[in-house]
């Protein structure tokens, strides 16, 4: 039967194919926007990671030597240079950062870099509050910033949108420790005297009545818990377990002038001042090596021969070592003056005052009271000139000098004394073998030419430290070279509990400068 036109249009069958076409735009948008979002939400995941990473290996260069600034800045650079997969703003695939941006600059400058487009790229600051670093030495953050990219949308443009802009930043610091190295600090000369290659430094230690720290003053860093007995280990074991300094100097000064700390440097001289088998720290020295002296001990005392090697005659003083009589002991001449340094001829020691028994290598000239020199000897920072001629004399009878020997300093002649060309000093039946070891080779011996050598963290506050309630500021490290035992009243301008050191070189502790150093840096993520 035949429809009516009446009911062919109240007739609903097939509505749903019209429908579905009016509503179909819009499930295209709605799709396609999932779609191009977490396209969006791809490109940035890849650009944030990329900005991440960069700034972790930026950040590991800056170590506070010259030329940190430009290795970060290049190294982060080098890591944006990467391909992004999400991007398709007709630059290619290779897009995190743009074309020929490559930083060169001057050492110790510390600068923004900016791509081709204008945006800063690379920039570094020296806190976390962003203050900007202007040198090599104060960077100690980085912040990276990726090119901006597009994501083109392909469904969403139907609604009119056609990308949207991504970029990304990421600021990362590091967090460093020194290892591998004695906790020891001296306070900066400042305008009273000079660090260089060469120096003779009468460092003394900090406490026994003192209330403030003056230039020179030496002392010890703290370290694990805080305790004695880390700072002993710390000095005087080969392999401490516990030895690690912060290179952020967030670490207060040993406060005290503990006599088991000079005992501690002594053992690198061959001197085991303390009873053998006391069950303190450092008796465990006696055995298997773990505090091995240097394996050159010239210095200025004595071990009488004939003696066994035992815990007790291996003391210092009223034992088997011990310095020679007052007479003869090197005594400079009230020169007031050095006429023809380094010359092999010019001797300065006193004959008045007897005969030299036995010499170490000497302070610097005008450090001896006798001596009466005006350039440091009311000075704990000398001015280089030490007896060498007086020393070799002595101590190299018959041997020709080396190249160079008139400006060698006692660390050169040392190590030349070790070297393949060298000899070492004259066998004495009093020094039982001149300048080898004897009582750490009895007790297991593992000696080390740098058992003489010390980094030394330069602290720059002093005048600020009270007590160890404030924080050191160590504006460089430096290695020194120990010049004779520690905690020995010499006279002659000497001091008890005073160290004698000689300046071999400043370092950079994240790019070499040689000694037993480990640098361990942690980089980690601000923001």
């Amino acid at each position: 039967m035949k429809k009516s036109g009446t009911s062919y249009l109240a007739n609903e069958d097939g509505a749903v194919a019209a429908m579905y076409a009016i509503a179909l735009t819009g499930l295209i948008v709605v799709a396609g926007a999932a779609f191009d979002y977490g396209r969006v939400a791809a490109l940035d995941t890849e650009l944030q990671g990329a900005a991440d990473q960069a700034a972790l290996a930026g950040v590991t260069q800056l170590d506070q030597t010259d030329g940190s600034c430009a290795r970060a800045g290049n190294a982060a650079i080098e890591l944006l240079r990467n391909v992004t997969l999400m991007g398709n703003d007709n630059r290619g695939n290779v897009a995190t950062i743009r074309s020929g941006t490559t930083i060169s600059v001057a050492n110790d400058a510390c600068e923004s870099f900016t791509n081709s487009a204008g945006d800063k790229v690379v920039e570094f600051f020296s806190d976390t509050s962003g203050t900007v670093a202007t040198t090599d030495e104060t960077a100690r953050y980085i912040r990276v910033a990726v090119d901006e990219r597009v994501a083109r949308y392909a469904f969403t443009p139907l609604a009119a949108l056609y990308g949207s802009d991504v970029r990304a930043f990421a600021v990362a610091g590091i967090g460093s420790a020194i290892c591998e190295l004695p906790p020891l600090m001296i306070c900066d000369p400042g305008s009273t005297g000079t660090l260089a290659k060469g120096i003779g430094i009468r460092v003394t230690g900090h406490g026994g009545g003192n209330t403030s720290w003056a230039p020179g003053d030496f002392g010890f860093l703290s370290i694990g818990n805080g305790q004695l007995s880390n700072l002993v280990k710390a000095i005087a074991y080969a392999n401490p377990s516990l030895n690690c300094t912060s290179t952020d100097a967030e670490v207060p000064p040993e406060t005290g002038n503990a006599q088991d700390l000079f005992r501690a440097i002594n053992t690198r001289f061959d001197i085991y001042d303390f009873p053998e088998g006391a069950g303190t720290d450092l008796g465990q020295c006696f055995a298997n090596g773990t505090c091995p002296s240097a394996s050159n001990v010239v210095k200025d005392v004595l071990k009488s021969s004939g003696t066994s090697t035992t815990g007790n005659s291996c003391k210092l003083q009223n034992n088997n070592y011990e310095l020679p009589p007052a007479n003869q002991r090197f005594w400079p001449k009230a020169s007031g003056s050095i006429t023809n340094p380094g010359s092999t001829t010019e001797i300065h020691h006193d004959a008045s005052h007897g005969t030299v028994a036995i010499m170490g290598y000497g302070r610097d000239l005008c450090h001896y009271t006798s001596f009466s020199a005006t350039g440091c000897s009311g000075n704990r920072f000398g001015d280089g000139k030490w007896p060498r001629s007086d020393y070799w004399a002595i101590n190299h009878v018959g041997d020709t000098e080396p190249t160079g020997y008139s400006s060698m300093t006692r660390y050169e002649t040392y190590m030349w004394e070790l070297g393949a060309t060298g000899t070492m000093p004259d066998s004495d039946p009093d020094q039982l073998g001149g300048g080898s070891p004897v009582c750490s080779a009895a007790f297991g011996g593992g000696e080390t030419a740098e058992r003489r050598v010390l980094t030394v963290a330069i602290v720059t506050n002093c005048s600020s430290l009270s007590g160890s309630s404030t924080n050191v500021d160590i504006g460089s490290w430096w290695r020194m070279f120990l010049v004779e035992p520690a905690d020995v009243s010499r006279g002659n301008g000497s001091l008890q509990n005073e160290i004698y050191m000689e300046a071999i070189e400043p370092i950079g502790l994240g790019g070499g400068g040689g000694g037993p150093i480990i640098r361990k840096d942690v980089p980690y993520l601000l923001e």
